[in-house]
C-alpha cells in the first residue's frame, strides 16, 4: 500500500466532489454492482489488498 493510501471503515465520513459521504461499504472480495435500471447492468468492481 502506498503511502498516500488511507483505509475506510463503513460509517467513515469522506469528501467527494459532490460533498460530504458516509462509506457504506468496504469490499474485500470481486463483485458486479448494479448499474442504472437495467436488470443486465452491472459493472465489475475488482476489490484489492490495499
Amino acid at each position: 500500500m502506498s503511502e498516500s493510501a488511507t483505509r475506510y471503515s463503513a460509517g467513515d465520513e469522506v469528501a467527494t466532489p459532490d460533498g460530504r459521504g458516509v462509506v457504506a461499504a468496504v469490499l474485500t472480495d470481486d463483485i458486479e454492482f448494479p448499474q442504472g435500471g437495467g436488470e443486465d447492468d452491472y459493472a465489475a468492481v475488482e476489490a484489492g489488498d490495499d
